[in-house]
């Protein structure tokens, strides 16, 4: 996809990448007027998106109703069920239920949030976390040690508060 290490991940770019079709809801509103009149409107919450198998082939519909921080947030949670191979299965139990599989939404909760952030930014995040953890640590010690004119201002009256 051509994005450096520390690049966000974009949901489009990926579904154009895999070749997973992603529409939103509202460009069903014809095909499906019922179930778009209800989750586009006083049912929002309840549906958020939905992978559609036709033979192998996947499709993403995701529910443009809501914020677009949720649409892409939607989007990835279903990219990584096509990313983590999930079969496809029923809707539906026997008893006309939604069918939920714990364990493969989980892998694509997982999964999803693990996009959220590129693996070299992490190590970044990590690095700076930790030096500045250190940093805290060190200068505590060193104000509660009265050493404090062996350490930059800056460090000192961040200690301050300690």
């Amino acid at each position: 996809m051509g994005l450096a290490l520390d690049s966000p991940l974009d949901v489009w770019q990926l579904a154009e990448h895999l070749e997973i079709p992603v529409i939103p809801l509202s460009s069903l509103k014809e095909a499906a007027p019922l179930a778009a009149a209800l989750f586009l409107n006083e049912g929002q919450g309840i549906f958020s998106g939905v992978t559609v198998f036709r033979g192998n082939e996947r499709t993403i519909v995701f529910n443009d109703s809501h914020v677009p921080g949720r649409q892409v947030s939607d989007i990835r949670h279903e990219l990584s069920h096509g990313l983590l191979l999930h079969p496809p299965n029923a809707a539906m139990d026997e008893l006309g239920c939604r069918y939920w599989d714990r364990d493969v939404e989980d892998e694509a909760n997982w999964l999803s949030g693990a996009l959220l952030v590129p693996e070299e930014g992490c190590s970044l995040a990590v690095e700076l976390l930790t030096l500045g953890l250190i940093t805290h640590i060190f200068a505590h010690i060193i104000f509660h040690n009265g050493l404090q004119s062996y350490m930059p201002q800056r460090v000192v009256q961040s200690s301050q508060g300690l």
